[in-house]
Order: C-alpha cells, then structure tokens, then sequence
C-alpha cells in the first residue's frame, strides 16, 4: 500500500480522526492528504498504515473462509450453471429439432453473459445449405458481425458448430471401454464420418490451424478438437446434470483470442484496394459465379528472419481430408515485387526433411512459427482409449512461395502436349534422382504442372508451355528409403508400388 491512496468513508456525523486534525503536512508513513468540506457522503483520505491496523481488527469479526472454490463459484455467479437443468435427455424429445430448439432457447436467454461478441444459430431448420456442397449442421456460432440476412449457414465464417443426435444407437464412443472406445457399429461410423464431413467442410472454407465443435448425442455432451494428425475427444457428460461443464466451455470459447480458437493470424482480410489488385492481377483464378470459392486474404509467407506478405484469391489445389499434409495451393500476388507468383501451403511431417525444392524456382518460405499440432502429446495419456499409433505424427504448418504458377495437367490443348509435358516432368524427376539423390514418391497427375512463361516459345501447333513437377514435401533422400519416414501411409493409390497395396503394414 506504500505510496498509493487509500480511502475510507464517514459520514458528517462521526469525528474525523486526530491524526488528521493535527496537520495538513503528509507524515513519512502516509500518503498526501488535503482537507475537504465535509457533507454527508465526504470521502475522506486515510494514511495506509492507519486503515492495515484498523483492517486486522475487523478480520476477526468480518472475515468468512476458507470457502471451497466450488462453492464459491456456484453461490456468486453460478446463475448460469443452471440454464440447462430443466432440458430433457435427447431420447426424451420429440425430435432432433425439438431437441435443438431446447438447448437454443436456453442459449438465446443469457446470451449477452454467455456467449458475447458471438451469436448462436440453428442451422438445420432453416433449410438453406450451402449451395456447392449441400452441407449443413444442426447449429453454428459466429461473431456478432456476422450478417446473417442471406443465410444461416456460411462455413467461411462459422467460429464453431454443432451436431445434435436423438437415436440411441447414435452415439459413436463407449466411454470407459479400454479396448473399444471408438464404437465399431455402422451408426456409430457413420456419426464419426458426419463429424469428420463438417470438420474437413471448415478447414476447405477457411485457413484455420485447428477447430473446436461440439456434439449432443444420446449419451451426453462431447467437446472435439480437430488438427491435421489427430482429434481430440472429451468423455461425455450429462448436460442436465453437469451443464456447467458446457457453460464454462462456451464462455472460455468466446473470451479467447482468434488464434487461440483455431484462426490462422497469419491470414488476414483483404482490403478494398488489395481486392481490386486480385481482380485485376488474379482474373483468370478467379470464378465470379462461385459463391463458395475462398474470400481475397492476405497471408504472411515466411522470408529469411521476418515475413512478406501476398494477396491470395481462390485456390487452386485444395484438400478434402483433415488429416495429412492438407495441401493448399494459391496464386498470388506479391506485394513486395508486384507480380503473380505461386504460394503453396501445407503442414509438413515433422520427419521429413525441409530442403527438398528441387523444380520449382524457390522464392522463399519455410514453417510458420508457433504453428504446429498438439494433439499427439496426450497419446500417452491415461485416459486415451483411443489411438496409440507406433509411430507418432506430428506436423508443422509451412508456406512456400515460387515464381511458377501453373495449370493442372487436366487443362492440355492437345494430346501432344499432354505427352511432352509428361515427359518434362519425368525428366526433372530424373535430375532429382541422379543428380541430387533424392526420390520423389509421390508422383502423379495432380502433381504435373503446366507452366506457361518466357522459358518457353509459344508452340501453336501442341499448345506451347512447359511439365513441371511440384509437390515435393514427400521426397526422400535415396539412402533412407529402407525406414518410414511418416506414421500413416499417403500418397494417390492409383500411383502407389502393388508392394504397397498388397501389404496394409507398409507405410
């Protein structure tokens, strides 16, 4: 208390103290005091020591403790604890919807403490899917700003979901069953699938890190987290009975920051100007009639010790699976030399090595820093009934930017064409070989290129452009092709070795 004010109140018809009364001239041990007129509400300074010493007295008749914290919390802001008490088991519901619309009024009632800055919304009854993909779950939280006037459904900016099941046989996991856990029955699978769906749905739509969603199924309340090698799942729990759990994780959710809840903060939104320099510099990317295609953003790409920044539009290569590299690949425009250039994105193994750019022209790149999965460090865990791979996966968000931004290989002007830029792309695959002593191991139509630039003369009779081989994050150097590198098997079955496809141990 040295040095800072302390007060304490009287009313007009108590003494002031003497110590006061003496003098106007602060001691060594107070803190400055000047006199006011008294009235009936006056606040008038107390020196510090003064107040500790009447303080301890009081202690003796005043203080009450020790209170258990449960208590504590449940008697002075607890009020929410109870929202969800009068809410019937899902069985006990007409329907799914009835079952929604329960937890949604509880919700709508104390919003405003809850869930600030967001809004809750029912997704499934308003019938209003998105368009492209048809795909809609029972209810979704956004941020307030959020205009949801054109649609209910909009996974680009869906902050979390959620999933509702009423059937019994609808509940996916077998809490406390050592060696089943992951319940194997067809409803079972196909819940687990309808998750998985919504999951990989949001990481399409959005650049994200990783992703918070909740399901209300038959045997009580789960939380999931999602991440590019694992997803976590809460044991289940009754939400009449320990509702608390859900207001705790709806509060904490919403107090968070972006980052915290999933959203890459290396990617932000466009500016008005920063979009008018994609519709003029990204126009053949660019697909007006396509509402679901990925806003204009500008994303941080890792160069030397600090970053440079691009303006990407829509995406080119996209990933359907949640887990794996989840490559993203974007033309962009680079604001630091003012042209078009390629950004790929993905979420490298963590085994594999970082050096391998052998064809396209490097421009830089490299992880992104802080950006990486967690979710294999609770494998080891007591309570994982779950997965226990032998060889753990762990990936790390990283971005590279080239000079070349080709065209799939499914755009060939002519059969000639298609033949010579195959050729080309073995032939890099070749050098890679010989050369460097590096095999690629993941060859295939979606990783050949063609690349229309000065290096090559137009050709009007194939088409012109050159092969280029991308996609090297799978590439290995010879000598160590005896050892797995990764814990999953990937790659594009059409072109993975018979040995491979014959043998599920291999990786």
């Amino acid at each position: 208390m040295s040095g800072s004010h302390s007060y304490q109140f009287y009313s007009s018809g108590r003494t002031t103290p003497q110590s006061e009364q003496q003098s106007e001239q602060p001691t060594a041990d107070s803190s400055p005091i000047k006199h006011q007129i008294n009235n009936e509400f006056t606040a008038v300074k107390v020196p510090a020591t003064e107040l500790r010493k009447t303080g301890r007295k009081k202690w003796r008749v005043t203080g009450l403790g020790p209170c258990l914290f449960n208590i504590f919390s449940t008697t002075f802001w607890g009020h929410l604890h109870g929202v969800f008490k009068s809410i019937q088991s899902p069985g006990m519901c007409a329907s799914e919807s009835a079952y929604a619309q329960a937890i949604n009024t509880a919700i709508q009632g104390v919003a405003s403490e809850l869930i600030p800055k967001f809004q809750f919304v029912l997704g499934k009854e308003h019938k209003d899917a998105n368009a492209t993909t048809n795909t809609v779950t029972d209810a979704f939280m956004y941020e307030s700003n959020v205009d949801m006037s054109s649609s209910r459904t909009q996974w680009d900016k869906a902050a979390l979901w959620v999933e509702f099941k009423r059937d019994s046989s609808h509940y996916g996991f077998k809490d406390d069953v050592d060696d089943g856990w992951v319940s194997q029955t067809k409803s079972s699978r196909d819940v687990r699938g309808q998750l998985a769906g919504y999951a990989s749905e949001t990481f399409i739509a959005q650049h994200r890190k990783h992703l918070f969603s909740l399901f209300l199924g038959p045997d009580g309340v789960r939380f999931f987290k999602w991440e590019r090698t694992y997803v976590v799942v809460s044991r289940a729990f009754d939400l009449a009975k320990e509702g608390k759990y859900l207001i705790e994780f709806l509060y904490r959710f919403c107090t968070l920051k972006d980052g915290d809840r999933g959203k890459d903060d290396t990617v932000t939104p466009a500016t008005e100007e920063e979009i008018a320099l994609a519709k003029e510099f990204l126009k053949p990317w660019i697909r007006p009639m396509d509402k679901d295609q990925r806003a204009v953003v500008k994303i941080r790409v890792p160069h030397d010790t600090g970053y440079r920044e691009v303006i990407a539009g829509p995406a080119i290569v996209t990933p359907r699976s949640i887990t794996g590299r989840a490559t993203l690949g974007l033309p962009v425009y680079d604001l630091r030399t003012k042209t078009v250039m390629f950004l790929k994105d993905s979420w490298r193994d963590s085994n594999l090595p970082q050096d391998v750019r052998n064809v396209p022209t490097l421009v830089c790149g490299g992880v992104l820093l802080g950006q990486q999965t967690t979710s294999h460090t609770y494998i080891k865990k007591d309570w994982n009934f779950g997965a226990h791979p032998t060889m753990i996966s762990a990936r790390l968000h990283q971005r590279t930017l080239t000079k070349e931004v080709g065209q799939p290989l499914t755009r060939f002007k002519s059969s000639k064409q298609l033949t010579r830029v195959v050729y080309e792309a073995f032939l890099g695959h070749e050098d890679a070989f010989t050369k460097c002593g590096f095999l690629h191991r993941d060859v295939s139509g979606g990783n050949i290129l063609i690349v229309y630039d000065k290096k090559t003369p137009v050709d009007i009779y194939d088409g012109g452009g050159r092969g280029l081989l991308n996609d090297w994050d799978m590439a290995i150097p010879i000598a160590n092709l005896a050892k797995a590198r990764q814990a999953e098997r990937t790659g594009t079955w059409q072109f993975m070795s018979i040995e491979l496809l014959r043998d599920n141990e291999k990786t």
